[in-house]
């Protein structure tokens, strides 16, 4: 236990860098340009997609999961809108579904956000923001991508406040109304 928190706050502190903080803010400001956030995570990648999210629609609804389905990811890029993004969130070993699904959403001219271990990913040769975190020689981690899903959540929910307060607010009485909640 002690060694596992002790190399996960190490990998914490070393992906905070002048680079994630300058990627955080372009991130931040193409996912509220954005019509729809297309969220993709494959394999050891999905849970952190999968939370990404259930923690951002709660109050920002243009999200829209690709990852459950990978055999479809292709019919569902090709739907995309102008003005629609994909994020993914990636690390090593890399699934060549999801790098063909990047290539492919970058040849339609789509804006794409890389959440991933490596600079030599290849898709960061197709992302418009690269967030990256420092990978573990020990272990694996997802705690660098979901500290950095959650914070984005946060900055999202900051610049949407009026309505994303109202939204949460909304969304907290109706679960205590029906039960699935309690204070």
């Amino acid at each position: 236990l002690i060694k596992s928190w002790q190399e996960i706050l190490r990998l914490l502190d070393e992906s905070m860098s002048d680079s994630l903080l300058s990627e955080f803010h372009k991130c931040i400001n193409l996912i509220l340009e954005a019509n729809t956030v297309h969220i993709l995570g494959l394999r050891s990648s999905l849970a952190p997609a999968v939370y990404f999210e259930n923690l951002l629609e709660s109050f920002y609804p243009k999200t829209n999961q690709l990852s459950y389905n990978s055999d479809l990811i292709f019919d569902r890029i090709l739907q995309f809108e102008e003005g629609d993004i994909l994020f993914v969130i990636t690390n090593s070993p890399y699934t060549d579904r999801c790098l063909e699904a990047a290539e492919f959403c970058n040849r339609l001219g789509h804006s794409i956000i890389l959440l991933t271990d490596h600079l030599s990913c290849p898709i960061s040769s197709y992302a418009d923001v690269i967030l990256q975190t420092v990978p573990s020689d020990k272990q694996y981690s997802i705690v660098p991508a979901i500290a950095i899903i959650e914070t984005i959540v946060i900055e999202i929910g900051k610049r949407t406040a009026i309505t994303s307060i109202k939204k949460l607010k909304k969304l907290a009485d109706i679960l205590k109304e029906y039960n699935i909640t309690r204070s």
